[in-house]
């Protein structure tokens, strides 16, 4: 079942005027995998859709595009989208281009912008760029999907073998606490004594709790590519507001050829800010299965590592394998805001692990 993540509620709305690309700014009501991108329309067309980064306020770098347009009737329409993680309280931005007037509803009110683009031709630029116009609407557009929850089940039944039965008379039943309704032939009643050896019995065995992982540190903010290959190893490092486990973290990148398997893990630093010692934990990237186009992608840390709040730490990511051809390729933002650490520049590290 999916819930509204982001975007408009229900309105009547304005048709909205053919030949132009359109961002509508919200702010997440619920942290969740965003999987359907819904559009209210005037008219029957087709509509081109996409997620954006905000930046300062201003529509930032493309997170998810769907470049191929998808038809669209009267009313409330439901269009395909790559699943994508959104943030409670985090602004966005949904972005449209359609094909014909009202195949998109709008209404007075709220952060817009936008700028000329031909349909036929046009494909969600990364970042979104500069050259807007500003003014005080909001598309009906909006972001559903399944939206982070707690499942607090009553209990698990368990299917237990506790004997094998055998029907004997005169009428009891052992042992006591067991109470089977048992049907043979026409229905009579009849008095049963039931050995238990093959009787299933439901038996409760906790109350589990399932919960999505929690989003302890992000930094989204972007502006161009870093390569990484062979022992040009790239750092992030980190500072966490609150102890915690890592089990997973999430990068953007993409490939250029094929830059074989690579790794992701986390590290320690010493005084100067530089990672020390021995992976933490780690995962495994596979290089061959990167996109062609920088997408923020989820790698886990198997077991993990314990995390100490207000302590700086590494994250590192390497392809040993790679070359000048083949490589694997990353975002960065430079100069960059956040406080928590720094990128460094590509490394040659030699040995491999020593900066």
């Amino acid at each position: 079942m999916t819930t509204k993540l982001l975007g408009a509620d229900d309105a009547t709305g304005l048709d909205e005027v053919v030949g132009y690309f359109r961002l509508t700014r919200w702010q997440a009501v619920a942290s969740g995998y965003m999987t359907e991108f819904r559009v209210k329309a005037g008219a029957s067309g087709y509509v081109k859709c996409a997620l954006y980064q905000d930046n300062s306020g201003q529509p930032g770098a493309l997170i998810t595009a769907m470049n191929t347009g998808q038809a669209v009737v009267a009313g409330w329409n439901t269009l395909s989208f790559t699943s994508t993680w959104v943030s409670s309280g985090v602004p966005y931005w949904l972005a449209i281009c359609f094909d014909v007037q009202g195949a998109v509803r709008y209404i007075n009110g709220g952060t817009y912008r936008y700028k000329a683009a031909t349909y036929s031709t046009f494909t969600f630029p990364d970042p979104a760029g500069s050259g807007f116009t500003s003014g005080p609407y909001s598309d009906l557009t909006a972001g559903w999907g399944t939206g982070e929850q707690t499942i607090s089940p009553s209990g698990i039944a368990q299917v237990v073998a506790i004997g094998q039965p055998s029907l004997t008379y005169p009428q009891t039943i052992s042992p006591s606490s067991i109470v089977q309704q048992v049907a043979y032939g026409t229905p009579s009643l009849r008095y049963l004594v039931i050995e238990p050896s093959s009787l299933v019995q439901p038996i409760a065995v906790g109350m589990p709790v399932i919960t999505l992982p929690q989003l302890y540190e992000s930094y989204l903010e972007e502006s161009a590519y870093q390569n990484v290959y062979n022992n040009y190893w790239l750092c992030q490092t980190f500072t966490p507001q609150s102890s915690h486990k890592i089990t997973s973290l999430k990068l953007k990148l993409c490939r250029v050829g094929s830059p074989g398997t690579g790794t992701v893990s986390v590290r320690a630093t010493d005084a100067n800010g530089k990672p020390t010692g021995n992976d933490l934990c780690s995962g495994s990237i596979d290089g061959g299965n990167l996109p062609t186009d920088p997408t923020l992608l989820g790698f886990s840390l198997g077991g993990g590592t314990n995390l100490q709040a207000g302590t700086k730490y590494a994250i590192l990511w390497r392809f040993p394998s790679g070359n000048s051809g083949n490589y694997a390729r990353t975002r960065r933002m430079y100069p960059g805001a956040y406080a928590g650490g720094t990128a460094t520049p590509p490394m040659t590290v030699v040995p491999p692990g020593k900066w």
